[in-house]
Formats: C-alpha cells, structure tokens, sequence
C-alpha cells in the first residue's frame, strides 16, 4: 500500500552519537554488550592476533574474551572446590562433555574432571551449571573460544548476585559513575510507544537526522523517493515491526 502525503510524519530529531574510546563497548556502558569500537585498522587487527586482551576496556564477544562475569563465577566454584586446576563453566551436561572429550583426544596425558556445581553457583531453577577441571588451559582455550557453548554472560551475572545474597529476579543495567559515556540511557531512554519505535525506525531508515534534510538521498523532504518523483511507492515503503 502506498503512502500517502498526509499520512507522512514530521521526521523526529536525531543525533549521531560520537565512536566510544578505542576498546569500549558499543553500545557504550552495556555489561553484556558484543561489540566493541575498534576504530583504527590496526586494532581490526590485532583481534585475530591475539592482542584483544590488551586493547578491551570493558566487556565483548564471549569468543574472543572470557567475560568478567563469568571470570567471577569461575573463581567462586575453584574456591569452593578447593582446586588448583583451570576451570570452564557450561550450562549444559552434554556441552561439559564434549570439551572433556576434547581434552582426553588431544592431550590424553591431562587430567580432566566433569563436575555438577549448579549448588554451588546458586543458579535459579531450571538452570544448572558445569565445570570442567583441566591442567592445560591455553591449549583448551582454543576449544572454548571457538566451541562457543560456555555459560551465557547474563547466567553468569546472575549466579554471582545471588552468591552475594541478592536473589531479585531481574538484572539491571547498571552505568558506571566517571565512565565516559556514563549519561547515554539518561538522554537515551527506552521508548515505550510501539508507534514511537516505528517513527524512530523510518527515519533513521530514510536517514533523516536532527530534523535536517536527507543525507542519503533516499527521501525527499515530503517522504516521496527523490529520484522516482510522485511513482507509487508500495515497493519502496520501509517496514517495521507490525502493520505501519
């Protein structure tokens, strides 16, 4: 269905967001977040090189980085278990196993144990918890990283909140004080209106930008495609979530 002129929207105001510092999330101040500004060509690639350890500030993708969430976790289960040896934690028996497998083929002189710890990671029902206690952790570290079946980052979190007590059933998204983008979710709140999201959608679709012209060629100024003039546009009509 094509749109008519007077169901087109004044376009909303928007704002381009300057590129977190190098080695910060995107979006920046997100505990959870798989992204991470990498600005320069150099630091593309010292990625799969080995050096993203230096350069992340925060948090990013589990297959790159063991998440500090889950680093916590793992140190609460290897004290409680009084062990020496390295530890990964998956949320499934079957995955559990598969990385002792891998270990038990590739290095047969290594130990390695399976261990139920979902008691001691106070992890809500009906999720569970498993360690693997190995004695070669950059060898398996190659299994980890790319098996990509180790417990969620949001698990993880939670299990160390209710180890410390507090057993709410929702995370938040907490913001650091001092960090640099520390203000964005106050000027950037959720929106709440199905109908707002739609707006917000199309026009950064359109790519209309603090209320100024398209500057992307896209649209005209009436919403009508600039170089297809007044053609029905039923082909050319962004879709968002629903009916618009």
């Amino acid at each position: 269905m094509p749109l008519s002129a007077s169901s087109l929207q004044p376009p909303m105001a928007l704002s381009i967001q300057p590129t977190p510092p190098r080695g910060y999330s995107i979006p920046p101040s997100t505990p959870h977040s798989v992204c991470n500004s990498i600005p320069e060509w150099e630091d593309v690639i010292a990625f799969p090189v080995g050096m993203a350890d230096g350069m992340l500030k925060e948090t990013s993708y589990p297959r790159f980085v063991i998440h500090p969430y889950v680093e916590q976790l793992t140190a609460i289960i290897v004290g409680a278990l009084d062990s020496q040896q390295k530890c990964f934690l998956f949320p499934t028996r079957m995955l559990a196993d598969e990385c002792r497998t891998f270990v038990e083929v590739h290095f047969p002189s290594s130990s390695c144990d399976v261990r139920c710890v979902t008691d001691i990671a106070h992890a809500p029902p009906p999720y569970e918890v498993f360690a693997v206690l190995f004695s070669v952790e950059a060898q398996v570290m190659r299994f980890y990283l790319f098996h990509g079946g180790g417990i969620s980052t949001r698990l993880a979190e939670l299990c160390v909140r209710r180890c410390a007590g507090d057993l709410r059933p929702t995370l938040g998204l907490p913001s650091a004080p001092g960090h640099p983008f520390s203000g964005y979710y106050d000027r950037h709140s959720p929106l709440d209106s199905a109908d707002d999201a739609k707006k917000v959608l199309r026009n950064r679709f359109s790519g209309m930008v603090d209320g100024g012209g398209n500057i992307r060629g896209v649209l005209s100024p009436t919403g009508i495609p600039a170089k297809l003039g007044y053609q029905p546009l039923g082909l050319y009509r962004v879709r968002t979530f629903g009916n618009v």
